[in-house]
């Protein structure tokens, strides 16, 4: 029986690193990574602001460390897209076997269950969101990777200066910029409730067009943060004073 454990753990750690090896470069590149655009800005010799240029074929994006990021904007982030992020291995056991149940009832995909990691691995190493159970497996064990190299400050903040929040706003200062002309350091819960209900379905919460359907989301997003209550966060001054309730 010792054997056979010994044996089955080799095996399994062959194969983790036979399906992690072909992405392992990509996977240490994230640690220098620089996005495709960002925002350019031109001073005076007072420096004073005489413009501000956006990529013409993706838009604004200003990249800030996560201790330049509001705790609420973090907190609705996280009880939204993966409560259980910080404690997690890259993945979320529980989410995968709901995610399943939920597909195999109603006969589709219906849900992924990608927690944050998940998505970093997708669309920054594998470059890839085919449905498949192949690339979903790939996803997870580059999560797994991803999770052991890098702290969860790195990933979060990786992911927030990111993703995208609709009319050409990339990341989470360009979001708060454009939306609320306001640092993302700024946002307070209602506002970072808006904002992390964005990503999902840009176009479908856009408060600029669709102000109701926005509304009833940053609703949806508020008790979901109170539901999830607490966040053991891992950044700023929060680090010592404990979780952010």
């Amino acid at each position: 029986g010792l054997i056979f454990s010994i044996m089955s753990v080799g095996g399994i750690a062959l194969w983790y690193n036979s399906q992690v090896d072909p992405w392992r470069d990509d996977i240490l590149a994230l640690a220098n990574y620089e996005p495709e655009f960002r925002t350019a800005r031109i001073y005076d010799a007072n420096n004073e602001l005489i413009i501000e240029l956006n990529s013409l074929e993706g838009g604004a994006r200003t990249p800030v460390s996560l201790s330049e990021i509001s705790p609420y904007m973090v907190h609705a982030t996280v009880s939204l897209e993966n409560p259980r992020f910080y404690d997690d291995p890259g993945f979320d056991p529980l989410a995968i076997a709901r995610a399943f149940v939920q597909n195999f009832t109603a006969g589709t995909v219906e849900s992924g269950a990608s927690t944050i990691t998940q998505q970093i691995a997708r669309n920054l190493v594998l470059r890839d969101s085919e449905i498949s159970a192949s690339r979903k497996i790939n996803e997870i064990l580059v999560a797994m990777e991803i999770a052991r190299q890098y702290s969860k400050n790195d990933i979060l903040q990786l992911y927030l200066n990111e993703i995208f929040f609709g009319n050409q706003s990339y990341g989470i200062e360009a979001a708060s910029q454009f939306y609320f002309n306001k640092s993302a350091a700024e946002l307070n819960m209602a506002e970072a409730a808006m904002l992390a209900g964005l990503p999902n379905a840009p176009a479908a919460n856009d408060p600029v067009v669709n102000r109701d359907q926005a509304q009833f989301m940053t609703r949806n997003v508020i008790r979901r943060m109170n539901e999830v209550g607490c966040v053991q966060f891992q950044h700023a001054d929060w680090q010592q004073q404990g979780p952010f309730c």
